[in-house]
């Protein structure tokens, strides 16, 4: 079911998807054996603020806990309310215009996150292009929460160097395996002419030719990747689940879903939803052109699915989050209970000190 719309009246800490949960609590209950994953395009995480604000408090020497009123509201913040509020387990971001590979911003980040669960895991993306700031156009990012950061068997980024994905293997039971992917594909149309030199586009443009490609076309370069990516990966896990804004619409001469008939991905929320909703408006224009895919088995296994409205989506970015709920116990065979914290590892392996002590 779609949402319903909400407005900020006060609290600096909440984002507008936090007010529209508080506005209407029962929208989405939480329940017992589900796996919840929260997708959206950001539209930037913008970690300049956050490392602003950090800043500001330590000059000032502000000892104030975490989201009380005299913390200064950043959007990373927000995020970070968001996925608590909806007890989210894995939330899944594109666009998310950060540096991840620079480690000061992606540990501040990943310590917002933890300051709901310790043990909460970021898997980010962003292209090998070099970053003059700590904000790098394009990019994804998954979070998960602690129960399922501990079943992560593996994570990782597009292979290619090009920040256009990241992704999470998780270990069920019987051995399954889901791989959740979330990716970025920059706008259609666009020409190296015209499109600014820091952008997604502009960075996979040159990183491809001087890779030898002697005419670069981002967009489509993207989806011949990822197809390739999937088709490869359906080795090491059996299920797949893609979160994606493909910056186009679905329809017969489509790209993303002539991939996904290939791949035998099923479009997950028209399944549920007729019509499917948009996911992205601008100038007045709705369009659906961000999608979660997944193999048989996973949209078999999915109990619901919520967007946000288009007013929250416009406040967070242009496009609208989607909610899914899926059933563990079809899709992984575990109960609530199985999930796994990582709380239980008393030996870390990466811990020399650890190590030799044990």
């Amino acid at each position: 079911m779609e949402g319903t719309q909400g407005r900020d009246n006060g609290a600096e800490t909440n984002s507008p998807l936090e007010v529209m949960i508080q506005q209407k609590e029962n929208m989405l209950p939480s329940e017992d054996g589900t796996l919840r994953i929260l997708y959206n395009n950001c539209n930037g995480l913008q970690p300049g603020e956050l490392l602003k604000a950090k800043l500001k408090q330590r000059i000032e020497k502000k000892k104030d806990g975490y989201l009380s009123e005299s913390v200064q509201y950043t959007k990373v913040k927000g995020m970070c309310g968001t996925m608590k509020k909806l007890n989210t387990n894995i939330m899944c971001l594109s666009e998310t215009q950060t540096a991840w590979e620079n480690t000061g911003v992606r540990d501040a980040i990943a310590k917002e996150f933890r300051r709901n669960d310790r043990y909460t895991s970021l898997t980010g993306s962003s292209s090998k292009a070099q970053a003059f700031s700590v904000v790098k156009p394009g990019g994804t990012a998954i979070i998960a929460d602690g129960n399922w950061s501990g079943r992560i068997i593996k994570r990782g980024e597009d292979p290619y160097g090009l920040g256009r994905w990241s992704y999470i293997v998780i270990e069920g039971k019987k051995r399954t395996k889901l791989m959740v992917i979330c990716g970025y594909r920059c706008c259609k149309g666009q020409r190296i002419q015209s499109v600014g030199a820091l952008t997604a586009y502009s960075q996979q443009y040159h990183l491809l030719k001087k890779r030898g490609k002697k005419y670069p076309n981002p967009q489509k370069q993207f989806i011949t990747d990822l197809k390739k990516f999937i088709s490869e990966s359906i080795i090491d896990a059996n299920e797949i689940l893609l979160c994606v804004d493909a910056n186009e619409e679905w329809n017969e001469d489509s790209a993303i879903k002539a991939m996904s008939d290939s791949l035998g991905l099923i479009d997950i929320v028209s399944q549920e939803i007729s019509p499917p909703p948009p996911t992205y408006e601008r100038k007045g224009v709705s369009r659906r052109i961000d999608f979660i895919l997944g193999t048989k088995s996973v949209a078999e296994s999915i109990k619901s699915i919520m967007t946000s409205p288009t007013e929250i989506g416009q406040s967070i970015g242009d496009h609208n989050a989607i909610i899914i709920d899926i059933n563990i116990q079809l899709l992984f065979h575990l109960q609530d209970h199985d999930s796994m914290s990582p709380t239980s590892r008393k030996l870390k392996s990466e811990d020399v000190k650890g190590v030799t002590k044990y």
